[in-house]
């Protein structure tokens, strides 16, 4: 037991286990069970889809870009290199802290994904290596009027007509300001 002494007197604090190192017998025995285990769950299981995971990005067949598996590819392959940054940061190496967050954020991202199904990031790729095309889905709605095409003002939060706004303007009733920004 290691003693160290701080404000609140003399603490003692346990040593790390030592790490057992495995005889190549006793890994390959380790890995059978493993494997064994993974079957048993896997037959468990059953052909049931992931909860956590939207409908819509499991119909994606695998050739598909934002393919489940490219997507869980794409989450692992930034969370090595996440904690590759981390050393960086601590050596406050420029940069190092902006692409570490840029990459938590692309994660949050791709995790938001597989979740709802809503792509959100504006990169796409394993290394955000190309830039997401949006696409409008929908268009105006024709029932919908615009106040400034349409011959209607608001004044008081009250919708008017154009001329009654004309004439309550020359009457003086309403002032205009006119700003710039």
């Amino acid at each position: 037991m290691a003693q160290l002494k701080g404000l609140k007197g003399v603490i003692t604090r346990k040593k790390p286990k030592k790490k057992v190192e495995l005889t190549p017998a006793q890994q390959a025995e380790v890995e059978e069970r493993m494997k064994k285990l993974r079957e048993a769950r896997k037959a468990k299981r059953g052909n049931k889809a992931p909860a956590n995971v939207h409908p819509s990005v499991l119909a994606k067949p695998d050739t598909d870009k934002l393919s489940y598996d490219n997507v869980k590819e794409w989450i692992k392959y930034n969370k090595d290199v996440l904690n590759s940054y981390r050393p960086l940061i601590r050596q406050k190496v420029p940069g190092a802290l902006m692409k570490s967050e840029s990459l938590r954020g692309y994660i949050g991202d791709m995790e938001h994904y597989i979740r709802t199904g809503d792509w959100i990031s504006n990169f796409t790729g394993r290394e955000m290596q190309t830039r997401t095309r949006w696409k409008s889905v929908t268009g105006p709605a024709s029932d919908v009027e615009d106040y400034f095409t349409s011959n209607k003002r608001i004044v008081d939060n009250k919708v008017i007509e154009l001329e009654e706004y004309l004439e309550m303007k020359e009457e003086g009733r309403i002032w205009v300001w006119m700003t710039s920004f």
